[in-house]
Parts: structure tokens; C-alpha cells; sequence
């Protein structure tokens, strides 16, 4: 006698358009706060925990007179950029860009 074969079949559908706007939309935010940090004629660094910089505009590093790969992933106590950089010299560094 033959063996009966049986073949099951299981499908599971998803909906995922809402995650995708979601994530266009994210991106959207993302790439617009990216244009707008860059590009500000204030200086901006963003930090994480013990005041790692992890990312600084171009306006920051004229003020400050370091190149960001001197400033990414150092705190500011291994910069010594508050104590060696006299409020003058930033001020002289902003009046320069103008």
C-alpha cells in the first residue's frame, strides 16, 4: 500500500507600509538635522557619556583651531580645549569666519 503524502503550505503576510514610512521618515529627519548641524555658522559638538565628542561642525573645529580627527572620540578633559583656549581666542575665531 502507498504511503500518503501530505503537503502542507503556510504563508504569514505582513503590512510593513506603515514601518516603511517610518523609516523614510526617520531618514528624512536625519539627513535634514545632518544639513542643518553642518552648516550652522554656530559652533556645535554633540557628545555621549564623560563628554566624548563624537561629532563637531566645521564653525566648532575654526573656533577651536583643531581638525575633527583631533577632536572625534576625545572628552574635552584629553582635548584641554576649555582650559588652553582663552574665551579671546574663540571670539577672535568667530570674528575671523565674518
Amino acid at each position: 500500500m502507498p504511503a500518503e503524502i501530505l503537503l502542507v503550505s503556510v504563508a504569514i503576510l505582513r503590512d510593513v507600509t506603515d514601518q516603511r514610512k517610518a523609516e523614510e521618515a526617520l531618514k528624512e529627519s536625519e539627513e535634514k538635522f545632518s544639513k542643518i548641524f553642518q552648516s550652522s555658522p554656530v559652533g556645535m559638538v554633540m557628545t555621549i557619556y564623560r563628554r566624548r565628542c563624537t561629532d563637531v561642525n566645521e564653525s566648532y573645529l575654526k573656533m577651536i583651531e583643531y581638525s575633527s580627527d583631533e577632536v572625534i572620540g576625545r572628552d574635552f578633559n584629553e582635548l584641554n580645549i576649555h582650559l588652553t583656549k582663552s574665551k579671546s581666542s574663540i571670539i577672535k575665531g568667530i570674528e575671523r569666519r565674518r
